[in-house]
């Protein structure tokens, strides 16, 4: 069990309790569906977790208040952009974390583990009825996505406006994810400072305590909307995600009240009050500032303390510090500097497509430039996939599908056009009519859609060390032929890449065996399984050494 926090200050949880008394929310974590007004205790329906959250156009864009490069100047220099200089002492986030593993959002209705993540989805799709109110019987459990329930993953706070923050977090993971981003989890007296703004008053805004300036003694609970017990409830991920009667949400995103704003020179750290509490680093196990339903009109002295370091309920996140910097803040439009042209590999003995014969873009080297490791990358396994989009029946389709990867993967990641990748993410593409295109530099580590397992030492969350090459087609379905030309072609690209890199046949494996995900299909993995393999090892017996 995880241990009980003291949320003894929120509204006791009535033995009897009109639904049309109950006031509730959920975090804008999505665009969901309006609630309609006569649903006097409206409740979110979730849905999977989507790695992007739209911003509330309607809300004032107090998250868009990073200094400009006139007030960096003005300033030294000495905190990152995102960040708040607090009198010249030490530099705080301006906004609440939001948790990040390798540029993708952890969802911030499940602690930020793969472990606590998979063990409390799984739980709560049986437990949610368990001493629930007939909301909590209504309200499914949010799914996060599988590659967060698939394997370990690294953990990073970003400081972001008009985003929901992370909740269900730990001051274990609150060091890791600050301490990973160049920053570390604040003391208490700098929490305090921060708080108090330039001015040293106990509210953000000042002296005296006003209603409904910041995120906190809000007269709804979400354990009472949801649960007749609030005990063992603690770490339902849906506790984030629950509205009140006016359908606003409880956990609301960065910077939404612009008045709860603990004000520095020209620039303010928003939340220090309300919205979650904040861990600070303490023996004690303190996290101060207090949550959106935390009774309290003490302000910024507001704190919970005598909690171990890896207690964590769904009020809980974190706001990192870091001390001033030392010479130029990097300017977060500036373009990224090359750091790397590594020269091209090219496997001998096949005949491959140039990609300026059938590649509708050409790399971003600006992005690849940037990859660790790109020079004399090691090669030391060789994955096989599929594009495993839809069905190719036409003959010359082969090429279109394949342009279609290269669109989707170099495409704007902002805009929801694509990932945003320096190039296609595989090193070779073989089409039906057995084709072997160029596609990524072999010199640059390739890119997937999932995780990788961390195996072993070389498969830590990305394809590193593979040599990547995929079939285009979907060779799960049975529709889609794996015709002898596509095998003789990822034959003879198998030979090719063992022997440059002086591989054994063991050495390649399917993207499956890596992820969650039957890539590269049934039919790709019969055929290695029940001649491919066999093939490759008895021609290389037949090598000279």
């Amino acid at each position: 069990m995880i241990e009980n926090s003291d949320h003894s200050k929120a509204k006791p949880v009535p033995s009897q309790t009109n639904s049309a008394q109950i006031t509730t929310a959920a975090p804008a974590v999505s665009e969901k569906t309006p609630i309609k007004k006569e649903d006097a205790n409206p409740v979110a329906t979730p849905r999977k977790w989507a790695c992007t959250i739209s911003q509330n156009k309607a809300l004032p864009n107090a998250w868009d208040r990073d200094p400009s490069p006139s007030q960096r100047k003005d300033l030294s220099a000495k905190c990152p952009p995102e960040m708040v200089n607090v009198a010249d002492e030490f530099c705080v986030d301006r906004y609440e974390a939001s948790i990040f593993s390798d540029g993708q959002r952890i969802s911030p209705f499940y602690h930020p583990s793969y472990y606590h993540s998979k063990a409390l989805f799984n739980l709560w799709k049986t437990k949610f009825a368990e001493f629930s109110t007939p909301k909590g019987l209504s309200m499914p459990i949010p799914e996060p996505d599988l590659w967060q329930l698939s394997a370990p993953f690294k953990v990073q706070a970003v400081s972001k406006g008009g985003t929901v923050p992370n909740g269900h977090t730990n001051l274990r993971i609150a060091k890791e994810a600050c301490e990973a981003a160049g920053k570390r989890v604040c003391s208490p007296a700098e929490w305090k400072k921060a708080c108090r703004s330039e001015e040293d008053t106990k509210f953000p805004y000042g002296d005296k305590y006003q209603w409904n300036l910041c995120n906190v003694f809000r007269d709804t609970h979400p354990i009472q909307v949801l649960h007749t017990e609030g005990s063992s409830a603690l770490n339902d991920p849906r506790l984030n995600m629950v509205k009140d009667g006016q359908g606003n949400p409880l956990l609301e995103k960065t910077g939404t009240r612009t008045k709860c704003a603990s004000k520095w020179s020209d620039d303010a750290a928003y939340d220090m009050v309300g919205n979650l509490d904040e861990w600070v680093d303490d023996p004690g196990g303190t996290f101060a500032g207090g949550f959106y339903s935390r009774s309290t009109r003490e302000g910024c002295d507001a704190s919970i303390s005598g909690h171990p370091a890896s207690y964590f309920d769904y009020s809980t996140g974190v706001r990192c510090c870091r001390d001033l910097v030392t010479g130029v803040v990097k300017d977060p439009h500036e373009k990224p500097k090359i750091v790397c042209r590594p020269k091209e590999v090219v496997l001998p003995g096949i005949k491959v497509v140039p990609r300026g014969e059938w590649a509708p873009l050409p790399p971003n080297p600006d992005i690849l430039g940037n990859m660790e490791n790109c020079d004399n990358y090691p090669i030391e396994k060789i994955t096989l996939h599929h594009t495993g989009d839809r069905v190719i029946t036409k003959p010359g389709e082969g090429r279109k599908m394949a342009g279609g990867a290269v669109y989707f993967h170099l495409g704007n990641a902002e805009k929801k056009r694509g990932k945003g990748w320096g190039d296609v993410a595989y090193h070779y593409l073989v089409t039906p009519e057995g084709e072997i295109l160029e596609g990524r530099n072999p010199a640059f580590r390739g890119d997937s859609n999932t995780r990788y397992y961390p195996n072993d030492k070389n498969h830590s969350h990305t394809p590193e060390h593979h040599l990547l090459i995929s079939v285009v087609g979907n060779y799960e379905k049975k529709e889609q032929e794996f015709t002898a030309e596509a095998r003789l072609a990822v034959y003879r690209v198998l030979m090719a890449g063992l022997r440059y890199y002086d591989l054994k046949p063991g050495d390649v494996i399917f993207h499956k065996d890596v992820a969650y995900t039957g890539c590269p299909g049934s039919q790709v993995i019969d055929w290695y399984k029940t001649s491919g393999r066999y093939q490759i090892a008895n021609q290389m017996k037949l090598l000279p050494k």
